[in-house]
């Protein structure tokens, strides 16, 4: 499993643009985006996001979500995991953003 450069860099951006002003970061996000945008091109693209309830996996889906990819976020508490989804859908305009109720800490929940 190769893990794609876009995604890495997303990472490694959103990290930056946590600790950055308000307009700077904004700039980084509209640039990952169309970047993600670009190497996407007509072929829709799939992401499972773990940690995509709260914190950088939160910011790395909503990034993904602003790029038109389908999202899969793996969740425990569904309650939370619904709200999350709501509101990466109306920030982003992206109605493709699923969830799935799972402890990935446990063997059963994801078998």
């Amino acid at each position: 499993f190769a893990i794609p450069l876009v995604l890495v860099e997303m990472v490694i951006n959103f990290y930056h643009w946590l600790v950055r002003p308000a307009d700077e970061a904004s700039r980084i996000a509209n640039r990952l985006i169309e970047e993600a945008k670009q190497q996407m091109g007509q072929q829709e693209r799939v992401a499972l996001v773990t940690g995509g309830t709260s914190g950088i996996g939160r910011e790395v889906a909503l990034a993904l979500a602003m790029a038109g990819y389908r999202l899969i976020l793996p969740a425990r508490q569904k309650e939370k995991a619904l709200q999350v989804v709501e509101e990466l859908e109306r920030l982003s305009g992206n109605a493709k953003i699923d969830f799935i109720e799972a402890d990935l800490m446990e063997l059963g929940s994801v078998l």
